[in-house]
């Protein structure tokens, strides 16, 4: 089932086989119908899914999440709630190192975690921790560096700081192997290993995944609408969201999971999904989304605290997602997320993954 929803989220909120037939004229090019393309996106669709159980078990991995504010609020000293105790403009997240998990039970990592607060160039992170988890599951770390504005903006308490920073110098660079952090570090590495075994949630089966997958591209929840073909056997198709469809796929995948007689109780919904926008193109070579943008909006609205009137807006999401190897789960994804009411204040975030 989590493999299913991975690829529908990617599809639906990100979109995020080649036909073998070669065009030799402009002319073949311009020609070519909307079926070509709409089978050119299920072709890929489904390589995707298959590509993805061939991820190696073993190698190294690369993944960086970054934040940025941009526009006319260029910090924040408050969000969700949260007051910072300095105004936050960026934040980095760099994850690197190599695995090996070919025997689940006895899985081993060595990696390095730094986290850079509002700063634009990287050197030595203001968290930097690097761990090491071997075959049977005993835990080591090291702390590099530690920032105490780092600490404050995290929240951590103010009578606790000046300890921290203190056991901080006095083990900076050595390697730690067995207190309590060690342990919770061992325990959250199982818990994501065998997680699957004992997880509640209903598992499909491999012939409800099929007909999943089939309905979600037979109803067509995400419409090829057009496409163009350009150099380098590029195809560039051009999508939308469709809500209609979109009903239409959840109600056959309630009677996939629960029978002709399951509750279909999305119908109502439809005219929530037209107040939607999701809409962009696809780059596409050889069964890979090498480019794409995708434009969503979202209706808001709020409440004037001062004067009670209803305030109408609406979150739009700017997506540049590019997945070039789904075998190496080579991922890149950004997206500027902003409102209609103050179109020019963007938060960026980006998330990329590499598996070598």
């Amino acid at each position: 089932m989590k493999k299913i929803f991975l690829i529908l989220f990617l599809s639906i909120f990100l979109t995020s086989g080649l036909s073998s037939c070669f065009w030799d004229s402009k002319t073949e090019q311009e020609n070519k119908d909307v079926s070509y393309y709409k089978n050119l996106w299920k072709d890929t669709f489904r390589s995707y899914q298959v590509a993805v159980t061939k991820i190696p078990k073993k190698g190294k991995f690369d993944f960086e999440l970054g934040t940025l504010v941009s526009g006319n609020g260029e910090a924040l000293s408050e969000f969700g709630g949260v007051k910072f105790q300095e105004k936050f403009s960026s934040m980095s997240i760099g994850f690197l190192g190599d695995y090996n998990f070919e025997d689940e039970e006895h899985p081993s990592m060595d990696a390095t975690i730094k986290v850079y607060l509002n700063k634009r160039s990287f050197w030595a992170g203001d968290i930097d921790i690097t761990f090491h988890i071997d075959g049977s599951g005993a835990t080591s770390y090291s702390l590099n560096h530690l920032d105490r504005t780092t600490l404050e903006f995290f929240g951590a308490p103010k009578d606790m700081i000046d300890d921290l920073m203190l056991s901080f110098e006095e083990n900076q660079g050595k390697i730690i192997r067995s207190d309590t952090h060690a342990e919770f570090l061992k325990e959250i590495f199982a818990t994501l290993v065998v997680s699957k075994k004992n997880s509640p949630l209903r598992e499909n089966s491999k012939e409800e995944e099929r007909k999943i997958i089939d309905a979600f591209l037979d109803t067509e929840v995400l419409e090829v609408t057009g496409g163009v073909e350009k150099e380098e056997d590029i195809s560039t198709l051009t999508m939308k969201l469709n809500p209609e469809n979109m009903i239409r796929f959840l109600n056959q995948v309630a009677t996939i999971l629960g029978g002709d007689e399951a509750k279909k109780e999305f119908d109502s919904n439809t005219d929530l999904l037209k107040s939607f926008t999701l809409a962009g193109t696809m780059d596409i070579e050889n069964k890979k989304i090498i480019d794409s943008r995708i434009l969503s909006e979202i209706p808001l609205s709020s409440i004037d605290l001062k004067t009670g009137e209803k305030i109408y807006d609406a979150l739009i999401t700017e997506n540049r997602f590019i997945y070039a190897n789904p075998e190496r789960f080579d991922v890149d994804i950004t997206t500027l997320i902003s409102t209609k009411n103050t179109p020019n204040n963007k938060l960026q975030l980006h998330f990329r993954w590499l598996i070598k």
